[in-house]
């Protein structure tokens, strides 16, 4: 496998707007990885979740509407940590046969059992869905949730689905906006690497 997404049979991006930095910044970083991700064009919704739910649900639909085994999923707010193509390929390629959720990074709920699959991958329940791939052993359990003005994409699909995570993590979920205290290093390093313009 010469690029580890290669494995995927169709890879989105969600953005609400595709002229802004933070999509600048994930777009940026599919280059030099050599991701080629589709966009998806959410909804703006208020509250937010009820678009974010949407956009994630439009791409399993379209997934499944294509006949694809499976599709990975970005939010635009995704930073790449720790990418290593050989250690990804490794944890996709101990996945089993019927996995349903498999998360390049995420807050792992506790206390919950952290099962050791392979050496790169863990099963473990996850939630944070700003970059993972859904299998479709899975699609039909995502498209049956009827999404209300409330919902929370990342609860809903931790209860619904098993979920794998590569080990060690490579991405993390950060708002340009909102940066939190530990990510204001990497928030950082990739305005400077990808875009020279501050945030507005």
């Amino acid at each position: 496998m010469n690029n580890p997404f290669d494995f995927f049979d169709a890879v989105f991006c969600i953005t609400i707007d595709p002229e802004s930095k933070r999509f600048q910044i994930s777009t940026a970083q599919f280059k030099e990885l050599g991701i080629k991700a589709e966009i998806l064009r959410s909804k703006a919704t208020n509250p937010s979740q009820e678009g974010c739910a949407w956009g994630h649900q439009e791409c399993v639909r379209l997934a499944k509407e294509r006949g694809c085994r499976n599709v990975f999923i970005f939010e635009d707010d995704v930073l790449f940590i720790n990418y290593d193509a050989p250690t990804l390929s490794s944890a996709i390629q101990a996945l089993p046969r019927d996995w349903e959720l498999f998360f390049l990074g995420g807050t792992i709920r506790w206390p919950h059992n952290i099962k050791q699959i392979a050496p790169n991958l863990l099963n473990v329940r996850v939630v944070e869905n700003h970059a993972y791939a859904v299998n479709s052993s899975a699609f039909d359990k995502i498209l049956s949730w009827k999404i209300q003005p409330s919902s929370h994409v990342t609860a809903y699909h931790s209860k619904l689905c098993e979920s794998f995570l590569v080990n060690p993590l490579m991405a993390v979920q950060l708002d340009p906006r909102k940066p939190r205290a530990t990510s204001r290093s990497m928030l950082a390093f990739n305005k400077a690497k990808y875009i020279s313009k501050k945030f507005t």
